[in-house]
């Protein structure tokens, strides 16, 4: 099994009974057919549980850095100094937001506007259906 907070493998076995995957360091096991049989949703989100304490939020840990949004408000986290946020930017009446790659993408009323820390926040698309269907209709891709 991976363990992404430490960078590590551990070998771990039931008898092939079961998956096995960590989940916030806690080792879970899944039965192989109820397994099929539901809808589980796997990510790379690490839980720290002093973030929530300090900010009472919910957060998303990428490349090194964990980034959360408050109120209208996002902020970003370097990984070894949890106790310093860094205001990126606010901006009200967000409908859905994505944060890849060091990137946040995000649906505010009929447009998609990009922020990163080489460009700030730019408004690219305008699309009026976004006042509709916002869920899940932008994605991030970062050429090599």
């Amino acid at each position: 099994v991976l363990d992404p907070k430490n960078n590590s493998f551990k070998s771990i076995t039931d008898g092939y009974n079961s998956y096995i995957f960590i989940e916030n360091d806690n080792i879970k096991y899944f039965n192989k057919t109820k397994f099929f049989k539901n809808n589980y949703i796997f990510n790379n989100n690490i839980e720290d549980n002093n973030i929530k304490k300090i900010y009472n939020t919910n957060y998303i840990y990428d490349s090194n850095y964990y980034y959360f949004k408050k109120d209208n408000s996002f902020y970003k986290i370097y990984n070894n100094s949890i106790k310093n946020k860094i205001l990126l930017f606010n901006l009200d009446n967000i409908s859905y937001y994505k944060i890849k790659n060091n990137n946040i993408i995000l649906i505010k009323d009929n447009f998609v506007y990009i922020y990163n820390d080489k460009y700030g926040l730019k408004k690219i698309i305008e699309y009026n259906e976004l006042q509709y269907n916002f869920y899940n209709i932008v994605d991030i891709y970062v050429g090599e």
